[in-house]
């Protein structure tokens, strides 16, 4: 149709929300359509689309398929400086103030925040979530604690699921019945018919509270029903499949079991793991889910990079990854969980280096202290692991 559209002039193809595709099947057929508009000989159409950095650091596909330089140099992220891609940065604080001034608690909320808090507000659905709060009734004390998203979307939860009326458990069966729907069909919509499955009392307060939504266009017939934002979906994943992560041994299950649906799933593996690393220290239970992950071979690359990636974003302190190094210690083999764990933690320290995070420095981490532990471990493979890591530092200086 492209190739046969009148007129000469440069056109545009504009494909919002890649990630919101979780299917395999019509993420295939968006592949194929974007790359015959590539392929077009002499082509005067670009295509754009928009895309979270979690599923084109996941989506080697769209990588290569918009492989080339970066068009402006000033929006673009070192992480895909393969990529031609513009990269919508987090919220500055002249504009969080231009949207938060008219609202006196959200202004004076972000202007008290503690860091935490301020910098998950420069996402702006998350800066939209603690405005609902707000607007909800629910005090700027009570929000002022929150140090992540699963934390904020904890608040939402209890706000808009569980509520004071006695209703929490018709409402998280209904939520649950549409999220196992939805994953079943491999679509972030269910028909409206799904109300002869669910409490519809639990259906109309879902709706009233804009947890769910009804798809008004003309191409559904109004007859579907969605979350009112994926990351939503991803939150109630996350709580009602994954358990908060509190599980190990039955989500890995649930995993093995479901593996084509790990790349839908994914974002809400992630949210399962910062909740259960926030639950607290020794982090016993993020550790035990990491390794039960590690040891699952058998389950696709995303679902073992998940649990590294996270230990790579939020450990601060060398007393978190204590329970890493003691497992390190107890056997020394290259094939224990223990040390793929550690593997797949290099490769994705790697990928923040590469996003600009330094090894050296007061906002370092505890990376070059863990390679420094490993060391002195009896065993080899830790260290050999690490070896990248030092090499990496060893160069910069």
């Amino acid at each position: 149709m492209l190739a046969n559209w009148p007129g000469s002039k440069p056109g545009i193809v504009i494909i919002d929300a890649l990630d919101a595709a979780r299917k395999l099947e019509t993420q295939a057929v968006l592949r194929e359509i974007v790359g015959e508009i590539l392929a077009l000989p002499n082509s005067r159409w670009t295509v754009v689309a928009s895309v979270r950095e979690y599923d084109i650091r996941q989506g080697t596909n769209w990588r290569s398929m918009f492989r080339g330089s970066p068009p402006i140099p000033a929006y673009a992220s070192r992480e895909f400086s393969a990529v031609r891609h513009v990269y919508v940065d987090a919220l500055t604080d002249s504009e969080i103030k231009q949207i938060a001034t008219p609202f006196g608690a959200l202004h004076a909320l972000f202007n008290g925040a503690p860091p935490k808090l301020r910098e998950l507000l420069r996402n702006i659905f998350n800066l939209h979530l603690l405005a609902e709060l707000l607007n909800d009734g629910t005090t700027s004390e009570a929000l002022a604690g929150i140090r992540s998203q699963p934390e904020l979307l904890d608040s939402y939860w209890q706000r808009r699921i569980v509520g004071n009326e006695g209703r929490r458990d018709h409402r998280e069966m209904a939520l649950e019945t549409i999220v196992k729907k939805m994953t079943a069909a491999q679509s972030l919509q269910v028909p409206r018919s799904i109300r002869n499955d669910v409490d519809p009392d639990a259906l109309r307060d879902l709706e009233q509270n804009d947890v769910l939504r009804s798809d008004d266009s003309e191409a559904s017939g109004g007859d579907v029903l969605l979350f009112s934002h994926h990351v939503l979906f991803d939150y109630a994943a996350a709580r009602l499949l994954f358990l908060r992560g509190r599980n190990a041994d039955a989500l890995v299950k649930l995993l093995k079991e479901q593996q084509p649906l790990t790349i839908m799933l994914g974002p809400s593996l992630t949210l399962a793991l910062i909740d259960v690393w926030n639950a607290g220290s020794p982090r016993t239970g993020f550790w035990k889910l990491g390794f039960a992950l590690s040891a699952a071979t058998d389950l696709p690359g995303v679902a073992q990079l998940a649990a590294p990636m996270v230990v790579a974003e939020v450990a601060n302190d060398i007393n978190d990854l204590e329970p890493l190094i003691a497992a390190l210690d107890a056997e020394d083999s290259p094939k224990t969980p223990a040390a793929r764990f550690l593997e797949k933690l290099v490769g994705a320290l790697f990928v923040r280096i590469n996003g600009g995070m330094s090894l050296v420095g007061p906002e370092a981490g505890p990376w070059l202290e863990l390679a420094s532990r490993l060391a002195d471990l009896p065993g080899k493979s830790p260290i050999r692991i690490c070896r990248p890591i030092i090499a990496r530092v060893t160069d910069s200086l």
